[in-house]
């Protein structure tokens, strides 16, 4: 729709880019013949707008039924029946487009290392069609295999830019291996076209640490790190180190993952990132009150009392918004979104180490800033069970049920003073 709005404005002053933008969107629905209308009139347009020449190539690929059954035989590693199925595929292409065919048998003969006729056949199709993409990154990947590293950053660079959204292992695959061999100026170049793609991949944002460390950049390494480790932190985890950064450099991203751990069950690992961020002098008062919960959930309580109550202090002071989080419920095979802070965990732990009364104040305190807070409305009540003030429990646990209908751990908490009578 986005696209769609842009269109007559963005012809009537000559620019392609909105018929562009309805190209790759129909492509990406698995509209393929939609889009090559699309990328045709944006050519139509402005004949210079290679953005939309790519995706004319890639929408008309799309769209052709026995080459896209050679291309998944080559991906399958099925060669012989990959370069029959290109050569059967000729037939329903058009003229302009039978150097596909060429290109395909040019892939076939690269997977099996015969680099010197792939070479032969992508430079074939070049020749003719210097807008064949996949062709350039054939002979970038070949000049990599070759340790020709200028020769595969010059023709990677020029098939990534002609055909920016390729998939992303057209990005990180060289990156990784010009890493490999410490040319860390050509993966930074490479990586940095695939930034622009991939913002969010944090295989990217790792390669580019690895990258920039390489190059002596600390401060774009780290900023890089921290980005992975925000956006993947349970992938990154077991590698971070390897990167070997100053704690100081490192200490925000310890932080990251620290929660990402957290919030994926590894509490051990967490605890860990936390304290590495502490040691290398972190001060955010977030990371004190994730050590704390994270503590908590290792029922390492003593530990966990003080952290908490600093990091509820915090909470107040600071403005500290409550943590909600999808958590498994006592006693049963569900999950269930709660929001919770410092103190209603502190009031759970005291409710844990039997001081039900100290959990009672906590619980109300929380309460008397969120009165809806379900999980600090049930704790109250188990806490009210548990002083035997069972009327006050029952009220409790059915207020958190209007607030939350059916949330398992009220309805538990009301089948135990069942019992209890």
């Amino acid at each position: 729709k986005a696209c769609e709005s842009k269109r007559e404005e963005a012809k009537r002053i000559g620019n392609a880019a909105a018929e562009d933008c309805r190209g790759w969107a129909l492509l990406g629905l698995g509209r393929p013949k939609d889009a090559v209308v699309a990328f045709r009139a944006a050519l139509a347009i402005d004949k210079a707008f290679f953005y939309s020449d790519s995706g004319l190539i890639a929408a008309q690929q799309a769209g052709l039924g026995l080459y896209g059954q050679a291309w998944a035989l080559l991906d399958a590693g099925r060669l012989d029946e990959a370069a029959a199925m290109f050569r059967r595929a000729g037939p329903e292409l058009e003229r302009d487009k039978q150097w596909l065919v060429a290109d395909g048998l040019g892939w076939v003969a690269y997977y099996r290392k015969n680099y010197d006729e792939a070479e032969k056949a992508f430079r074939q199709v070049l020749a003719t069609t210097p807008e064949a993409y996949l062709s350039q990154k054939g002979l970038g990947n070949i000049a990599l295999e070759r340790k020709d590293f200028a020769g595969a950053v010059k023709a990677l660079t020029a098939s990534l830019t002609r055909s920016p959204y390729q998939v992303l292992a057209s990005y990180t695959v060289p990156a990784a291996k010009l890493l490999e061999a410490r040319q860390f100026a050509e993966a930074r170049d490479i990586l940095t076209l695939g930034e622009r793609v991939y913002p969010v991949s944090a295989d990217v944002q790792w390669l580019l640490a690895k990258a920039l460390l390489g190059l002596r950049d600390e401060t774009g390494a780290a900023a890089r790190a921290v980005r992975a480790a925000t956006l993947a932190p349970t992938y990154i985890h077991p590698v971070f180190d390897q990167l070997a950064l100053p704690a100081a450099r490192a200490r925000d991203a310890y932080q990251a993952l620290g929660w990402g751990l957290y919030f994926a069950g590894n509490h051990a690992a967490a605890l860990e990132r936390f304290d590495r961020y502490v040691q290398a002098g972190g001060t955010d008062p977030n990371a004190r009150r994730g050590r704390g919960f994270t503590l908590f959930r290792l029922a390492r309580y003593q530990d966990a009392a003080p952290e908490l109550t600093a990091a509820a202090s915090d909470e107040e002071k600071k403005g500290l918004a409550g943590i909600e989080e999808l958590v498994s419920m006592p006693g049963t095979a569900q999950r269930w979104p709660i929001v919770y802070n410092a103190r209603s965990t502190l009031a759970w732990l005291y409710y844990r180490t039997n001081e039900p009364a100290r959990a009672e104040t906590e619980f109300r305190a929380v309460l008397d800033a969120h009165p809806f807070w379900v999980d600090a409305l049930t704790g109250l009540g188990y806490t009210l069970a548990a002083q035997n003030k069972l009327k006050d429990a029952e009220q409790k646990f059915r207020t958190a049920l209007q607030v939350s209908p059916a949330y398992p751990d009220a309805n538990r908490g009301l089948a135990t003073l069942k019992t209890a009578k």
